[in-house]
């Protein structure tokens, strides 16, 4: 092989080992800014590329120069575009690697914030979510009510046809509360037979309106086991600020108002945070 042919396949390698590197820096970004405690490490490795970069660049420079290039400089470069096809994969499997581990970690919160009957978020995604709304709330003067519902004739139920049936109740409730309510509002299942509500720039009246609805909607009968099975609903309702302006106050008013509405024995039976107050 003649000499300069050496050279330029020498340039060429090296060339395309430099191109590698500066690709990997590119997707190093993510690593760096998901990396947490590690991000320094990734940096530090990223000005080391830079600095390789730099040196596949100046050999090729050398190699332009070189009267009689040698076999050496070739091996050289070979071994040059095999650090950069490495490192290039090894960012690239990093990333892949990261992004996989950081979507799993959302899928884990979110199975964690989420009732697996339901689907519907759980007691700790749902104050989250209601403190969120309250600050937010407080800066714009806007109204806010929470709604605690506990269904009617479920224990008997369970008690008759066994848990089983009770959960298939629970799973086909869950869309139908989430059907009765806007896509600014939210509801959880906190527990048992225990959904929430969180109606957002809502009245004390709206909110009256919407739990009408939503005993409507629970009321209509479930088919299951070759039977029509039917609950029924009570519904505490509190508003911020009059009953309360933090969750704690809200939820407490809101169950006493729904444990209220259970002792009246009405076919509706939906009550406001006011004793005296009923729909």
């Amino acid at each position: 092989m003649s000499g300069m042919l050496l050279g330029y396949i020498a340039i060429a390698l090296s060339l395309l080992g430099a191109c590698l590197l500066t690709a990997a820096l590119w997707p190093m970004r993510f690593l760096v800014r998901h990396a947490g405690e590690y991000a320094v490490r990734w940096q530090a490795l990223r000005g080391l590329i830079v600095v390789f970069v730099l040196g596949y660049a100046a050999f090729a420079l050398r190699m332009t120069l070189e009267d009689n290039p040698r076999s050496e400089d070739l091996i050289a470069a070979i071994v040059f575009l095999g650090g950069g096809l490495f490192v290039f994969n090894v960012i690239r499997l990093s990333v892949a690697t990261a992004r996989h581990l950081l979507l799993l970690g959302e899928q884990q919160r979110e199975a964690a914030l989420h009732d697996s009957l339901t689907g519907l978020p759980n007691r700790a995604l749902f104050i989250e979510r209601l403190n969120r709304q309250l600050a937010l709330a407080r800066r714009s003067a806007q109204a806010l009510c929470v709604l605690v519902m506990d269904l009617d004739g479920f224990k008997a139920v369970n008690d008759e046809l066994g848990h089983e049936a009770g959960d298939h109740l629970l799973a086909a409730l869950g869309p139908r509360l989430s059907a009765g309510i806007r896509e600014s509002d939210f509801v959880s299942r906190m527990g048992g037979d225990e959904f929430a509500v969180v109606l957002v720039n809502c009245q004390l009246q709206e909110a009256l309106t919407v739990a009408g609805k939503i005993a409507a909607a629970v009321r209509q009968p479930v088919e299951l086991y070759g039977r029509a099975l039917s609950v029924g609903v009570s519904i505490g309702i509190s508003a911020c600020p009059e009953h309360g302006a933090d969750a704690a106050a809200l939820l407490r008013n809101a169950d006493r108002a729904m444990y209220r509405a259970k002792k009246t024995g009405r076919p509706e039976r939906y009550r406001s945070g006011d004793a005296d107050d009923s729909a």
